[in-house]
């Protein structure tokens, strides 16, 4: 029969765990001014021992005939414990016991570990204790400065297929195997290291973290010995074979500024909401991942590569797996990244997210590298034109191989673009940083400028690198090299560097000249994915604007871009009754010369 009733057993941690709790319970017998906690290796005292001269009474606890400790108590007074001394024993035996009754409260009868409400309670006091230092530094500690707690990393540990142990073998037998999991986890973890069951099948760790490298070591040491546990079934006699995944996420770090501001009951849900979120995660790959590595997410780093596509809709739009829940927010850019026919993923092209919500968010394709391979369901995304989120203690070598090879490839682009290249940046760049705007700033922008102006002119300006021969030879190869695709990706954020260079100099030029286009308010710059510029140039006409895209065509040709250049005019509807369906139709969209540019050049949308 299957025995879930709490144990009652104490140990030498649960002593020094709750050596508070014993001295709250001496204190209503006896008075005393300290009390000291001591493990003797021999010559333990079998009964109270009162030292009149020193003032100080010995305490032997000793619980089902084993000897725990010695609690020794300081400035005792004599004439109170030598009437106690016959009945110190028992009330010794009362407080162990009261001891047992509270481990056995606040610990899961399964598996031994702490309870859900524990942990919160323990990242609670922990908090509290911290916050209470540094209000009042100089107040009187019992124990040492609780500043190791200024940072505290949460560990999620879970059983994937928990429920096909339980159709295999039953919940008796699912439970001990579980227990089993549970006793491989805490086999060597640290002492400031608290293990409890937050679920069915899912174990947490909290403990003070210097940082990211931490969890993650501490992720992966766990799941490798719960990983070496053997079991078989009870009938068919075959090795349980768990789906284990581990998600991290750290306290202050991973909260967001107004959330600091709740209560600390609500902090450490929020917490452990983030950390199940990067499990979630993680679990995503859990079937088909061999290494260890692979199957653990920080909560950070889910933004970066842990998105990947729901659904397609209409429009080419996409449903994305990340939303607010994983701080997206609309205008961001991604790499997507299809299933290649080997081991290498294929980059797919470009998305830029339109509407996020709580767990999901809406993305439109802005372009694709081979436009007959489309999108699919359980494509993968990583993060453009963001620093990646790293730790001082995580080096390189863990983050490239937990992540895979679409976020190792993307990580290597990054990891080389910062050693040497042009675009290293300290941070992520705001919006209309320089009088470049984002994706969606520039959609935002541009949708209440266009509401005041009768006419106004969108121009998409696309680059490429090299002739129209390597373009061409290096978009067959995009789904044999990923890792050279990202490489090629943020190299070509220099070339719209230098092409916003050039488009100012020319227009600084026409204005110069006093143009046609010279005498309107100065026009919007864009970013249009990661080769295109997107530029609003209001009161003004599309013919006007020719001589100067022409201009700015023709000296990035020169310097070796491929360059493309489409203008669409607004008010684009004209008195030609055999044309205005179509255009009416199409709307004032941005017209590219081109799928892919040929040689310099400037096409004119009009009616």
């Amino acid at each position: 029969m299957q025995n879930n009733c709490p144990q009652l057993d104490l140990a030498r941690e649960d002593l020094m765990e709750m050596e508070g709790l014993l001295c709250e319970q001496l204190s209503s017998f006896l008075s005393f001014s300290g009390h000291a906690l001591y493990f003797p290796t021999s010559r333990a005292p079998e009964e109270p021992q009162l030292l009149t001269r020193e003032r100080r009474l010995l305490l032997p606890l000793r619980r089902n005939d084993s000897q725990l400790g010695v609690f020794m108590l300081h400035g005792v007074k004599a004439r109170e414990a030598r009437p106690l001394l016959p009945f110190l024993p028992a009330i010794l035996a009362l407080g162990l016991e009261n001891l047992a009754r509270a481990k056995a409260m606040r610990t899961d009868a399964v598996t031994g570990l702490a309870t859900e409400q524990a942990l919160f309670a323990h990242m609670e006091n922990a908090a509290e204790r911290l916050r209470a230092y540094l209000e009042e530094p100089g107040a009187e500690e019992s124990g040492p400065a609780p500043l190791h707690w200024l940072c505290m990393g949460l560990v999620l540990l879970r059983l994937s297929n928990g429920q096909s142990v339980v159709r295999r073998g039953g919940h008796a037998f699912a439970e001990k195997y579980f227990r089993s999991l549970a006793d491989a986890c805490r086999e060597a973890l640290p002492s400031d290291v608290l293990a409890a069951r937050v679920g069915r099948w899912e174990m947490a760790l909290l403990f003070p973290a210097s940082g990211r490298g931490a969890c993650h070591k501490l992720a992966r040491a766990a799941l490798s010995r719960m990983e070496a546990v053997r079991m078989p079934y009870p009938v068919v006699q075959k090795a349980v074979r768990p789906r284990l995944c581990a998600g991290h996420a750290l306290y202050p770090q991973d909260m967001r500024g107004t959330e600091l501001h709740l209560a600390m009951y609500d902090q450490a849900r929020l917490c452990m909401d983030r950390a199940r979120l990067a499990a979630d995660v993680a679990g995503q790959e859990a079937d088909g991942a061999d290494a260890v590595e692979s199957r653990i997410m920080p909560f950070a780093r889910i933004l970066q590569e842990g998105g990947m596509v729901l659904e397609s809709l209409p429009l080419g739009r996409l449903r994305l797996s990340i939303g607010r829940q994983a701080k997206a927010r609309e205008g961001m850019r991604f790499a997507l990244w299809g299933r290649g026919d080997g081991s290498s993923p294929r980059y797919k092209g470009e998305l830029v997210l339109l509407h996020t919500r709580d767990t999901d968010s809406v993305a439109e394709v802005l372009h694709l590298v081979d436009i007959t391979c489309q999108p699919e369901v359980g494509d993968r995304l990583t993060l453009l034109g963001e620093t990646p989120v790293l730790s001082p203690d995580l080096d390189e070598h863990d983050l490239t191989g937990a992540l895979g090879p679409i976020a190792g490839a993307a990580a290597a682009a990054v990891r080389g673009r910062g050693e040497g290249g042009a675009l290293a940046q300290a941070g992520p760049q705001p919006e209309c940083a320089g009088g470049l705007c984002g994706h969606g700033d520039f959609l935002n922008r541009f949708a209440q400028e266009a509401e005041r102006r009768s006419r106004f002119t969108l121009c998409l300006l696309r680059l490429e690198p090299g002739s129209a021969e390597t373009a061409d030879i290096e978009g067959t190869q995009a789904a044999s090299a990923p890792q050279d695709m990202v490489a090629e990706n943020a190299n070509r954020q220099g070339l719209v560097d230098t092409a916003l260079s050039v488009w100012r100099a020319a227009l600084e030029k026409a204005q110069g000249a006093q143009t046609d286009c010279a005498a309107v308010a100065s026009p919007l710059a864009g970013r249009y994915g990661s080769n295109s510029l997107v530029f609003f140039h209001p009161d003004v006409e599309a013919q006007a604007l020719v001589p100067l895209y022409e201009e700015v065509c023709g000296a990035l040709t020169g310097q070796g871009t491929l360059a493309a250049a489409g203008l669409a005019g607004y008010p684009f509807f004209a008195v030609q009754p055999g044309r205005n369906a179509r255009l009416r139709a199409e709307g004032a969209g941005i017209r590219p010369a081109a799928a892919r540019p040929q040689g310099g050049g400037v096409q004119l949308a009009s009616a």
